[in-house]
Formats: C-alpha cells, sequence, structure tokens
C-alpha cells in the first residue's frame, strides 16, 4: 500500500507542476514576479505533495534537489542533442526516413523513461546499500536469530535516558525469541524519521548481537533494539538497522 501511495504523490506532484505551466502558458503569466512564483512556491507545493515535509529547511532542500536534477537532465539532453545524431534527425526539416517525428520521441519517452529509473534504483541500490550491509546474530534467552542489517549513518537514535545508541528492528523479525514484549521490560523512546513520521517506539534491552564483517566479528553485549512495525522503505535485503555507534568496536 505504502508503495502505491507514494506512486501517486508523485503523480499528484507532477500533475500539479504540468498544471501550472499550462495556466502560465494560457494566460501569459510572464515577468519577474511571475517567474519567482514559478520558480520557488510553484515548486514548493510539488514537494510537499510528493515528500508531505512541512519544515520550511526541509522544503528548500527539497527545492534545490529538484532543481539539480533539472540542471543533470538539462545538461544531458543537451549533449544528446547537439553532440550526437539524434538532434540532427529531430531538426531535420525534410520528411525523410531518418527523421524522428513527435510519435518517435514519444514513444521513445514513455518506454526510455521506466527502464532508466529500473537500472538507477538497481545500480544505486547494489553501490550504496550492499557495501553496508552485514550479516549478524541475535541472541536472547538462549534463542537465536540470523538476518542481514544496515549499518545506516543516518541512524541517530538514541536512549535519551542513559544515552546509550539504539538499533532498530522490524518488530515481526523478533517474535520467535522473545514472543511478547511485555515480558521483556521494554519502555518507550521518542523517535523521528525524515518524513512524516514521529511518536513513541518501543526499545528492548537483548542479551546479545554479533556482527559479522567480512573474517572479522564484534560482539556487543545487551544491545538496545527498537521494535519498528513498519519496512525499511520497500528494501527486502535488510531488516535492521544498525546504529554505527556500535560499529567503532567491540563492547561488553
Amino acid at each position: 500500500t505504502r508503495p502505491v501511495v507514494r506512486l501517486l504523490k508523485r503523480y499528484a506532484a507532477a500533475a500539479t507542476g504540468a498544471l501550472w505551466v499550462c495556466v502560465v502558458i494560457v494566460f501569459r503569466l510572464y515577468g519577474p514576479v511571475w517567474n519567482v512564483i514559478t520558480y520557488i512556491p510553484a515548486c514548493a507545493v510539488m514537494i510537499i505533495i510528493m515528500a508531505g515535509v512541512k519544515k520550511p529547511t526541509a522544503i528548500l532542500k527539497g527545492v534545490g534537489v529538484m532543481y539539480l536534477a533539472a540542471c543533470l537532465l538539462g545538461g544531458f539532453i543537451h549533449i544528446l542533442y547537439y553532440y550526437t545524431t539524434f538532434g540532427y534527425m529531430v531538426s531535420r526539416p525534410d520528411n525523410r526516413p531518418y527523421t524522428a517525428s513527435i510519435w518517435h520521441i514519444a514513444a521513445g519517452t514513455v518506454l526510455f523513461t521506466p527502464a532508466l529509473k529500473i537500472a538507477y534504483t538497481r545500480i544505486s541500490a547494489r553501490l550504496k546499500i550492499r557495501r553496508f550491509v552485514y550479516e549478524i546474530e541475535i541472541e536472547h534467552g538462549g534463542k537465536k536469530i540470523c538476518l542481514k542489517a544496515l549499518c545506516d549513518t543516518g541512524n541517530s537514535l538514541t536512549d535519551p535516558y542513559n544515552g546509550e545508541p539504539v538499533n532498530i528492528i522490524c518488530s515481526d523479525c523478533l517474535n520467535v525469541i522473545i514472543g511478547d514484549i511485555a515480558g521483556c521490560g521494554y519502555h518507550l523512546v521518542p523517535y523521528k524519521t525524515v518524513g512524516t513520521d514521529e511518536g513513541l517506539i518501543p526499545v528492548v534491552r537483548l542479551d546479545r548481537l554479533i556482527l559479522h564483517e567480512g573474517q572479522k566479528t564484534k560482539v556487543i553485549d545487551k544491545p538496545l533494539f527498537a521494535l519498528y512495525s513498519r519496512e525499511f522503505a520497500g528494501h527486502e535485503e535488510y531488516r535492521a538497522i544498525v546504529h554505527p555507534a556500535l560499529m567503532g568496536g567491540t563492547k561488553g
């Protein structure tokens, strides 16, 4: 459900931007004032619709990322048009067999865009995620579970009561070894994600965490784990997030 919602938000943001461009063209809203409205507030509305962010700093960052992507795409199209045969095919005045029509361009865009997105998603995921994914073992009450975990430098969750770093794990992964968390002496700590999720999350203390990094093994006794009831941004490769402070060495 969540991927569908995210996709619908993207479509809604794109439709909003396209609608504003149509309004500008139809009503001839040209000039410095309308340019400022187009380049800042209109883009900010698209970011709010797509990401659901409300903080001004987050909105400005989103607008900056949008313009950076637009500049990169514009540069790519410029190179494609002026330094390849594509520009010659598009701009030829005659109607010879090698001239690309508007329908060829539209069909190529429809086919090329999803393929480019899939390739980018898979390549970036393997380059950025696999490098920091580890095999871990969690022991508690004489039981053990093995799974993959991501060492995320963006995870700054700590226990406000004692300042200890808190790892994060999908709650369904611990059902086998802890059962009902009511018997584990859990407590609640506040959390907030990059998007809009915030509130209180249950944290339990387990017996041992073992991280396997190649030929090296690190053991952390009595680690804290926050039980996350959702999935991690659609990634199925890992089911836990290890706090980066625990990767500095063995703790006992």
